[in-house]
């Protein structure tokens, strides 16, 4: 399950296929994961779908090798038509240095996915405070034909 597919994404759509994933996540690091997804179901197009996922991905991949956290809470609204996309955790915290590391290269990948959508990335935190990183992208719905 760890690399799941876009193909996955077409199956079952972002939201089961997101939740598949935090409770394999979950599981294989024993790190407690809290969902908030008020919204049942997105219609999303495939490259934004597959952003999110990916983003999801490498923002949990950060929390289990650098934050020490022992909780991360995601969640996910649509506000103003805008995606919101948190992930938090109780970890260590980041150094504001590696906030804007540029040698990063999940972080990186995170910024470009983002902005070719159009969206925005933020990283909070402090050392002892855990992290928390919030994207912001337009709603583009599927065409309906």
């Amino acid at each position: 399950m760890t690399g799941l597919r876009p193909e996955l994404l077409d199956l079952v759509g972002f939201i089961e296929a997101a939740r598949l994933y935090i409770v394999e996540f979950s599981e294989r690091y024993k790190i407690a994961c809290k969902v908030d997804y008020p919204v049942n179901e997105l219609n999303l197009e495939p490259e934004q779908s597959i952003a999110l996922f990916r983003i999801l991905q490498e923002a949990l991949s950060n929390v289990a090798k650098h934050s020490k956290a022992t909780e991360v809470m995601i969640s996910l609204n649509i506000i103003d038509n805008k995606i919101i996309l948190k992930i938090a955790d109780n970890g260590i915290g980041i150094d504001s240095n590696l906030k804007t590391r540029y040698d990063s290269y999940g972080l990186i990948g995170m910024r470009e996915r983002v902005y070719l959508l159009n969206g925005s990335l933020t990283i909070s935190g402090e050392p002892g405070h855990g992290t928390a990183i919030i994207v912001e992208m337009p709603v583009l719905e599927t065409s309906k034909n």
